[in-house]
């Protein structure tokens, strides 16, 4: 059976998860800058996670400025790469 996979948006109370994911991937934005990120765009960051383990499989970032904005900080889990997640997870957070 397929694990069901599902799209969140973050909160605040996601920061350290989110973090962590950033850090075991090597990207190197620390929890500070990440905490600005959540100023800039509170609901901006879109979360895909697994129902089972509840673990954040990937992340990615959106900034919306009305006509125009920007998708950052797409992170996907090593373990799920390879698997089309960053597509998936850019294609959601266009929609």
């Amino acid at each position: 059976m397929e694990e069901k996979l599902e799209f969140t948006i973050a909160s605040r109370a996601d920061l350290e998860k989110i973090y962590h994911l950033i850090e075991k991937t090597g990207w190197g934005e620390t929890l500070e800058e990440i905490n600005r990120c959540f100023t800039v765009s509170p609901f901006g960051f879109l979360l895909l996670s697994g129902e089972k383990a509840k673990e954040i499989i990937a992340v990615a970032w959106f900034v919306s400025y009305g006509s125009f904005g920007f998708i950052g900080m797409v992170v996907v889990e090593p373990d799920y790469r390879g698997m089309g997640i960053g597509q998936a997870i850019m294609e959601e957070a266009l929609a």
